[in-house]
């Protein structure tokens, strides 16, 4: 099942796990891998400290909501949907771009704690 969330987020809930994919310019993304990948050969960078640079409001989703370490990466690999129905396969191609962050969560507590956080940290409409 897929939903829409406020900032343009494309949720979709499986059986033991769910994924929020969080369109990405161009700026994010050269931010992700340069963040990333800045300190090798030496250490892997956090992905919360990666997030932080490239992508602050999801950072700060994660810290609220007390989650750990993001399972986040650019674009999905669309292998890892080979047990799902191809309808799903089809509606993840329609709705995602090929670079837009994906985040993957552990159980459907993990997405809620998530979103409600992701939701308090919105910008205030503004009023015309």
């Amino acid at each position: 099942m897929m939903i829409v969330h406020p900032g343009d987020l494309r949720v979709f809930r499986f059986g033991n796990r769910a994924e929020v994919f969080v369109p990405a310019s161009d700026a994010q993304i050269a931010r992700f891998y340069r963040v990333r990948d800045r300190d090798l050969p030496r250490r892997f960078v956090p992905m919360i400290e990666v997030l932080d640079e490239a992508f602050p409001r999801i950072a700060a989703s994660y810290r609220r909501s007390g989650i750990g370490e993001p399972d986040a990466h650019i674009g999905a690999d669309l292998d890892e949907y080979e047990n799902e129905p191809d309808a799903v396969v089809r509606q993840i191609c329609k709705l995602t771009g090929v670079y837009d962050l994906l985040l993957t969560f552990r159980g459907q507590a993990e997405l809620e704690c998530f979103l409600q956080a992701y939701e308090a940290l919105a910008p205030a409409p503004e009023h015309a």
